[in-house]
């Protein structure tokens, strides 16, 4: 009986006894002299070594995590992570749960885009997945390279500063005094134990910036961003393209195609450089072929019969409040008025819930199909094992697009659409009418276009921790819909192509798009010949172009810009031209392009905004150098400007530029230094918190691998 109660009382302790002995039986012999060892070690024996043997026991560790908690209960998280940046990723390597990763994630990438970060994703992506799980030894870490570097406050200076931050933290609710005693008797510690504890805080974030704020700006930055950031350019001119001249030109020799291919096989397009001023390029991208199920939602509304009365008042007893007028003021005539919402009658909204209800019923029944048709796809993987199967066990195994989507169709008596493309390129694939318009969503309030999912696959890309899971060959991706919500389906990738320089120019396959039109259409092909043979005839067509500039420049001569072009609009009926007008046309500088070319790399459907950045900066450097030094205008200049990015002439009329006055200099210098200065300073700060340059700094190592190799050494020395 006695024995019956002790397992009573005792059965947690038991269960877990238990569960330890299973772990090590299932995990083998080597498992359990890992866990004797550390039974055997004592508290104080070193388990890592930092720096040149300093040591971390597991009483260190255990030590650490009791002050992370006295940290936590001060609520140091939340201070840190209202901080700047550099602060937030302390707050993620200490305190991890105390804002989610995602937000800092976003917070990071949107201050890079928009240049008040100079780092990279990548960096940004290591960061985060390097922080996970170590916080106590981070804590060790980061505490012992500050107090080295002499970087120490004391503990009436930390008692300050938390009598001064707590009631901000807890919104008044709370004063330095009663979290303290609440501390004191939770964790039996006495008060200045935990002074003692954020004052290292404190001397660790600092230690941070007086690292990362060692760098002075300079005079010639300041200047160089304010310049950047205040000037603009406004002109006006004619463009006359030579894109219109290309059906005049004579088909190249097979000479000049191979000349034409040589010089520019080793570019991608549309990379406008100096050695490569049109952009050409014969690179072939990163490409892959996908298989699609899509329904359209307009083919399901038309199967969806319309709400029954019952229905609507029944929805409407349910959701009056979603059919309210706009708020209104209760008295218009005072704007300090107090506002209202009014809800709408059934009478007065019946013919919106109507529409609500068709909407949803639609939207239900779409995500049924695909559902379904998921199911019936993925049926035999049951009988596999997905995670060791091959890409080619996969594709033998995967249920047939096509032949669910005729059951499908049969079942709901509704268009159910599948085919496969061709090899499209990232670019191919934004440029497509359907998939173009394909966002997934993720933990990241960043939207994930389906191009950076598809090249995911073969690592092209990566798709991090707060986005989605990488998708495999042959797996389904979905369900995805559009961002008008017009089609709801599902992808898969069936074949990839990684990015290589082409050996010949005598290259073509399929760019067929997605097709929900059930035509018959010549299949679309890309012909590397045929793009070389534009690309030559384009150079030839510029001379055309210049010969109409040149003509057009002599009119305007004689019968002013108004009439001249007027004139030639009549004499040519390709081609048509005005006066256009640019405005507000800014320099760009080498950081914007960096962060373009890195944007694209993560994210292949920001190619184009690239080339456009790459465009205006050329447009820029080609306008101002019509202004005579020392001038901000040049007027009715009728001057002639070649411009190969875009393939064309302007003939230009009037360029200005607005310039940055010492008055504006003065104005902004104090700002601006601030912001180049926090910018470099924050971009440290991630660099400084990576966690693979902390452990690089402090020489952190594993204790077991140093005594083995001190062991080899002395071995060795008893050999010699």
């Amino acid at each position: 009986m006695h024995f019956v109660k002790w397992i009573r009382k005792n059965q947690r302790k038991l269960i877990t006894a238990i569960g330890i002995m299973i772990m090590v039986a299932f995990v083998g012999g080597q498992a359990f002299q890992y866990l004797m060892s550390h039974f055997r070690l004592g508290a104080n024996t070193a388990v890592y070594l930092y720096y040149e043997n300093s040591k971390i026991s597991s009483k260190t560790i255990n030590e650490a995590r009791n002050k992370l908690d006295v940290l936590q209960a001060l609520m140091a998280g939340k201070l840190l992570s209202n901080l700047d940046i550099k602060s937030m990723l302390l707050a993620q390597l200490l305190f991890p749960n105390s804002v989610p990763g995602v937000q800092v994630n976003d917070i990071l990438k949107q201050s890079v885009m928009q240049g008040q970060l100079n780092c990279d994703f990548e960096d940004i992506d290591r960061f985060f997945a390097q922080a996970a799980g170590r916080s106590e030894l981070f804590w060790i870490l980061l505490d012992g390279e500050a107090k080295n570097a002499g970087c120490v406050v004391s503990a009436e200076e930390a008692k300050v500063m938390l009598k001064q931050l707590i009631p901000s933290l807890t919104q008044g609710q709370a004063d330095a005094r009663q979290v303290i005693d609440g501390i004191i008797n939770r964790y039996s510690i006495p008060e200045e134990k935990i002074f003692r504890i954020f004052a290292d805080l404190i001397g660790v974030i600092t230690h941070c910036r007086m690292i990362t704020g060692s760098e002075d700006v300079t005079a010639t930055q300041i200047k160089a961003a304010i310049v950047r950031s205040g000037q603009e350019l406004s002109s006006e001119f004619v463009k006359i393209s030579a894109e219109d001249f290309i059906d005049d030109q004579p088909e190249p020799t097979e000479e000049e195609l191979y000349q034409q291919f040589a010089k520019y096989k080793q570019f991608l397009p549309g990379r406008v450089t100096a050695e490569n001023p049109y952009g050409f390029g014969y690179h072939l991208p990163d490409r892959a072929q996908l298989e699609y199920l899509f329904v359209k939602r307009s083919d399901v509304e038309n199967i969806i019969k319309d709400p029954t009365q019952q229905e609507m008042e029944e929805h409407y007893q349910l959701n009056s409040d979603r059919y309210t007028y706009p708020p209104e003021k209760i008295d218009p005539n005072d704007p300090d008025s107090e506002t209202i919402t009014r809800k709408r009658s059934y009478a007065e909204a019946s013919e919106l819930i109507k529409r609500t209800l068709k909407r949803e019923n639609t939207q239900r029944r779409c995500d049924m199909i695909i559902n379904e048709a998921i199911d019936m796809i993925d049926v035999s993987l049951a009988n596999i094992d997905v995670e060791s199967s091959s890409d080619q066990e996969l594709a033998d195994v995967v249920g047939d697009y096509a032949a669910v989507a005729e059951k499908l169709k049969e079942k709901y008596n509704v268009d159910v659409y599948s085919g496969k493309t061709g090899m499209l390129s990232a670019e191919d694939i934004v440029n497509d009418r359907y998939l173009g318009r394909i966002m997934l969503k993720g933990q990241t309030q960043m939207p994930i276009p389906l191009s950076k999912v598809i090249f995911a696959v073969d690592g092209t890309t990566k798709l991090t921790q707060f986005e989605i899971p990488t998708p495999r060959m042959w797996e389904n991706i979905g369900p995805i819909r559009d961002s008008v919500g017009s089609i709801v389906g599902i992808v898969r990738v069936t074949k990839v192509e990684k990015a290589v320089e082409p050996t010949t120019f005598e290259l073509s396959y399929s760019i067929e798009p997605v097709n929900l039109n059930q035509t018959n259409d010549p299949e679309e092909k890309y012909s590397l010949r045929q793009v070389v043979a534009e690309d030559v005839k384009i150079q030839k067509a510029m001379d055309s172009a210049k010969v109409r500039a040149q003509e057009l420049v002599k009119s305007i001569t004689e019968k002013g810009w108004a009439t001249a072009i007027s004139q030639y609009n009549q004499n040519y009926t390709t081609g048509l031209v005005r006066l256009e007008n640019v405005s507000q046309l800014r320099s760009v500088s080498q950081r914007e392009i960096l962060v373009g070319k890195m944007i694209s790399k993560d994210n292949p459907a920001q190619i184009i905004g690239l080339k456009n950045v790459l465009l205006k900066k050329e447009q820029f450097n080609s306008l101002s150098s019509l202004i005579p030094a020392g001038e901000t205008e040049a007027k009715n200049i009728m001057q002639i400007v070649r411009f190969e990015p875009d393939w064309c002439y302007y003939v230009v009329k009037d360029v200005s530029r607005t310039p940055v006055t010492e008055a504006d200099y003065l104005a902004v210098k104090n700002q601006a230094a601030y912001q180049v200065d926090t910018a470099s300073s924050e971009s440290l700060g991630v660099i400084h918190y990576l966690p693979e340059n902390i452990i690089k700094r402090t020489n952190f190592r594993s204790a077991k691998n140093s005594e083995e190799n001190t062991e080899e050494e002395g071995d060795q020395d008893g050999d010699s």
